[in-house]
């Protein structure tokens, strides 16, 4: 059952308001036991430049405008990267990329997670000669190409929408676990002692119909396939044409499903692996015609749908679903009311 809860904030002292909106966009800045609201479309842009490491920035729906690069570590969370058809809340978009950078020490902050927003850009991980970036997840978010120019450790991409490729520029990512992703483009060139692990995902093509590109010498399950494996990839339980696994004896592959009628296995009946229906352009929720037919040894249905976090973009996180900021003090006093709403995880 969904729970709504709301709360009102009085601003003084440690409470600042950046701005005087009625039904505003707003950024949301907990540093430590000190919380400051920012408004209007340069929110996120100036709570991220006023947190510090460990901060959490909560956004409201709307469209905010480029924060700027990321040399902090800090998480973010949004409403939802796409809109809630049940509730009527609005997604949280950012007209920008993630730009992820050394601090003025040349040094990366570790740990920065982001949840529930819709990036119209790509993330970019900057080169660091000595430094590794580690902890970075990107969760239940709408983004497109992600550039590993920096070497990196234990990044998590989860229940995301990748409307692009992830490229690892020769880089080393140990650890990385792309898990329940829609990626619409190739997982390829990282470097030779990285460690890939591509779980419960869909791995389609884009639209332009090319086919000669591959997914590198990785480890995939559970996971649909619309590209071919490169050599010394290992597949298990994954689902697609054979020749995506078998061209010039590629990938290693066991329990696979050899199959690529995309009308009789999706419920939606739609003959492909764009991410919206054709006719209505949602998106689409990737569940099978035959719910039992394709199954992991782990007992659900290999893509997105199955494994411990079926898909699902509603972030699992409070999100703010609406807020208002009087226009009047009241002795010295600026109310702030925002109404959040809580949802189970993975629900």
């Amino acid at each position: 059952m969904k729970k709504f809860f709301l709360f009102t904030v009085a601003l003084l002292g440690a409470i600042t308001m950046k701005a005087q909106e009625t039904d505003a966009m707003s950024a949301t800045l907990q540093s430590g036991e000190t919380t400051t609201v920012y408004s209007g479309a340069d929110a996120f842009k100036n709570a991220l430049a006023a947190a510090e490491d460990g901060s959490v920035i909560t956004l409201s729906s709307g469209t905010f405008n480029d924060p700027g690069a990321f040399a902090k570590s800090v998480k973010v969370y949004g409403a939802g990267f796409q809109n809630d058809e049940e509730t009527g809340v609005k997604s949280t978009r950012v007209l920008s990329g993630v730009q992820i950078r050394k601090d003025d020490e040349g040094k990366f902050h570790d740990n920065l997670r982001l949840e529930g927003i819709w990036f119209t850009g790509g993330v970019s991980i900057e080169k660091v000669e000595g430094e590794i970036l580690t902890g970075l997840q990107v969760v239940k978010c709408h983004i497109g190409n992600i550039d590993f120019n920096g070497a990196t450790q234990s990044t998590l991409l989860l229940q995301s929408y990748i409307e692009g490729a992830l490229n690892g520029q020769g880089q080393t990512a140990s650890n990385l676990l792309v898990q329940n992703c829609y990626v619409a483009q190739h997982v390829s060139n990282f470097g030779g002692a990285s460690n890939v692990l591509v779980d419960h995902c869909i791995l389609a093509r884009d639209n332009s119909g090319v086919y000669d590109q591959y997914h590198g010498p990785y480890t995939y399950r559970y996971t649909i396939i619309d590209i071919y494996l490169s050599a010394g990839a290992t597949a298990n339980y994954c689902l697609g044409y054979e020749g995506y696994f078998t061209y010039k004896a590629a990938a290693t592959s066991s329990n696979c499903y050899y199959q690529r009628n995309w009308e009789t296995l999706f419920k939606d009946g739609q003959g492909n692996l764009r991410y919206t229906l054709t006719d209505t352009n949602t998106p689409r929720t990737w569940e099978f015609a035959e719910p039992d037919k394709f199954l992991g040894d782990d007992g659900t249905p290999v893509g997105v749908t199955g494994g411990d976090y079926p898909w699902n973009p509603i972030p699992s996180t409070p999100r703010i679903v609406s807020s208002s900021i009087d226009s009047k003090s009241v002795a010295g006093k600026l109310k702030v009311n925002i109404k959040a709403e809580a949802r189970p995880a993975n629900k």
